[in-house]
């Protein structure tokens, strides 16, 4: 891994970690209420959760010395969702 890949993965996770502050920050301040609106918010909520759990890979990603998986043939045949 070169020496800007580290940085680019914590400039990313960075991002990340923004996004997720701004989509619990949307949750919270729902003002309206009802099903719809929970549901809304559970939903907001999740992904934020997303968000902030994909920036601690990518920033653990960053500290590894490892090589990606991908190059590591470990994530053959996975799919993204």
């Amino acid at each position: 891994m070169t020496r800007a890949a580290p940085e680019g993965l914590l400039t990313r996770a960075e991002a990340l970690r923004a996004h997720a502050g701004r989509l619990r920050a949307v949750a919270e301040g729902l003002t309206w209420s009802g099903p719809e609106a929970d549901a809304l918010r559970a939903d907001v909520t999740r992904l934020a959760l997303r968000c902030a759990a994909a920036a601690d890979a990518l920033a653990a990603a960053a500290r590894s010395p490892r090589p990606p998986a991908r190059r590591r043939g470990l994530l053959r045949g996975l799919r993204c969702r």
